[in-house]
């Protein structure tokens, strides 16, 4: 009696249909993954130099009201790629506090901004605001 050791072309194929489902299933997970990377770079770019951008907005704000009275002002920057447009309206115009004993007036000069902002990079926007002392 000769007896054949080996596998039949059923188990070869189920075994090919069970590896190919599990590579597949891991290449849909990695490119999920490198898809979600993708995205918290981008965000971690945008929150990474925003900061920077405020800071200069309300440099280029306090430049061009200095000592002057102005409700509006709008500007634009670019930084790293992205793209902000911003526009300040002033709420607040006050002068100094004056001492109760004192005659003496000082002309207003204390202003308060708020100032709205467009941040666009690679086809996307997001609008924020925040707001401005200026002196």
């Amino acid at each position: 009696m000769n007896k054949n050791k080996g596998f039949t072309l059923l188990e070869v194929l189920i075994a090919a249909i069970i590896l190919f489902t599990a590579l597949a299933l891991a290449s849909e997970i990695f490119k999920s993954a490198t898809l979600s990377t993708d995205i918290a770079v981008k965000n971690a770019k945008y929150f990474q130099i925003t900061p920077s951008a405020i800071t200069a907005i309300k440099f280029d704000l306090r430049s061009k009201v200095k000592n002057r009275d102005i409700p509006e002002a709008d500007g634009e920057l670019e930084l790293f790629g992205i793209y902000y447009s911003w526009q300040a309206n002033r709420e607040t115009f006050n002068s100094p506090p004056t001492d109760e004993l004192s005659d003496f007036s000082e002309r207003n000069r204390f202003s308060i901004y708020n100032v709205d902002i467009l941040a666009k990079s690679a086809g996307r926007e997001r609008e924020f605001s925040f707001k401005v002392a200026t002196w």
